[in-house]
């Protein structure tokens, strides 16, 4: 298999020619199935060098080639000697693109037709999709409100049985280079899977259309253990692909290497997330909430997103479309250092059991709509400040432990830990968080895991 950037994607090497600037040094230069970066003798794909003198395609067609089956679109032909449905288009986009028989969309998506774009607001979502062919051309949409500011978005791509976060390729989309290409696949039928790696308040970023130079297929199924993750920046990876020193940045954070999106992983489960960075239970950093009187991520729950401005998208999203069978939660940090410890005497009082009212609503939700959910709030002590007083809420709720759970996982830099960037808890900590709540989960339901934890380097 090759990755090659389709003009103008990814990644810091510079072109002159096109006025784009790559960076091929952070890249592994190849997978554990064989997969490559491609480059011609300029330092791009043949087929990025004949987009140089154009902005975008005006189709996916441009960039990959039409099926020759001849067959009419939206048909679909197959035979008792197939394995899957084969159907007779080689490209996705409007209804046809959120179609659940042709992609299957992982985590909250929403189709905006102003956009022309299958949005993707929160992190770790994404896609998988089968094709029989030898290649995938994905064209993103990407708004930044605030242009000033950075908007790299980090996807990673595996094909077939290769698993993130430590297989696959990690590309780079950006505003101004939104195409990539994965091709030269042996013929045949291939399973793309695509999740994303930043946060919210990193770019608004969705999928306008694919193609491929074969057909697409039924779109693949999942069937195991489904993961809700809610929470902060603690659960969203926040800096923790970094070092102690450094500031955060859309490089040095990943999801995919966060200990909610990790314990899943290891059950071969599925996630949905439902995090911000800044954001708490009642009270937090994001914007107009100091005083828990704005948006938080509870109220988040109920919606589709959080946008680039770091306020709430306003579509209620439909939470009977993903049934977890458990939901992890690393949220209140954020309300005790934003508001409640700010506070003195009485109002400090008000603030504290406003926060515990707000765990309860949360809880009871959770437990009212998946009656048959188990729930892992993880805190890192349950004796002092925010745990305490989420523990004691939860032992109240269900004082045997039948549906809830406080996890005491460890903080930051906790046992020796390396630290990670912007004060926050490295791969490392994330890794032996994973490790506590996979034990956790296989000691409460009776069930064991099916894949090892990752290693970190490999």
């Amino acid at each position: 298999m090759k990755i090659k950037i389709i003009a103008p994607l990814i990644l810091l090497m510079t072109l002159s020619s096109c006025g784009i600037t790559y960076d091929l040094s952070s890249l592994s230069s190849s997978s554990s199935s064989g997969a490559s970066i491609s480059e011609s003798s300029s330092g791009l794909t043949s087929e990025a060098t004949s987009l140089c003198t154009t902005s975008q395609p005006t189709s996916m067609s441009e960039t990959s080639a039409e099926p020759s089956s001849g067959l009419t679109s939206g048909s679909e032909f197959s035979s008792e000697e197939e394995p899957y449905v084969i159907y007779a288009f080689s490209s996705l986009s409007g209804a046809d693109l959120i179609n659940p028989d042709y992609a299957h969309w992982v985590g909250r998506t929403t189709y905006d037709a102003a956009k022309s774009a299958n949005m993707m607001y929160y992190t770790g979502t994404g896609f998988d999709v089968r094709i029989l062919g030898t290649g995938l051309t994905i064209n993103f949409y990407l708004q930044k409100t605030s242009p000033g500011t950075p908007d790299d978005n980090y996807v990673q791509i595996t094909v077939d049985d290769e698993v993130a976060p430590m297989e696959g390729q990690v590309l780079v989309v950006k505003s101004t280079q939104k195409i990539l290409s994965i091709n030269g696949l042996t013929y045949g039928y291939h399973t793309i899977h695509l999740l994303r790696r930043n946060e919210p308040i990193d770019g608004n970023l969705g999928v306008s259309s694919m193609a491929t130079d074969g057909h697409f297929c039924e779109a693949p199924v999942h069937t195991g253990l489904k993961f809700s993750i809610v929470g902060a920046s603690g659960i969203s990876g926040h800096g923790n692909l970094g070092v102690a020193g450094q500031p955060w940045t859309t490089a040095n954070s990943s999801s995919l290497h966060s200990f909610g999106f990790l314990t899943a992983r290891m059950f071969d489960g599925e996630s949905e997330f439902v995090s911000a960075s800044g954001w708490g239970v009642l009270y937090g950093y994001n914007a107009g909430n100091a005083s828990g009187t704005g948006e938080n991520i509870v109220k988040a729950f109920d919606k589709v997103g959080i946008n680039d401005t770091d306020r709430l998208v306003n579509e209620t999203y439909d939470v009977s479309k993903f049934i977890p069978d458990y939901v992890i939660v690393n949220a209140g940090g954020n309300d005790y250092n934003a508001y409640i410890n700010n506070q003195t005497g009485a109002a400090k009082t008000t603030a504290i059991n406003n926060f515990k009212a707000s765990v309860n609503t949360f809880v009871t939700y959770l437990h009212t709509n998946y009656p048959n959910v188990k729930i892992l709030w993880t805190v890192g002590s349950i004796s002092t400040g925010n745990g305490s007083w989420a523990s004691a809420v939860i032992s109240d709720l269900d004082p045997t432990g039948f549906y809830v759970k406080t996890v005491i996982i460890p903080g930051a830099g906790d046992g020796g830990d390396p630290m990670g960037a912007d004060g926050h808890a490295s791969v490392t900590t994330h890794i032996r968080t994973a490790e506590i709540l996979a034990t956790t989960i296989e000691t409460w339901s009776g069930i064991t895991r099916v894949r090892d934890n990752i290693i970190y380097p490999s």
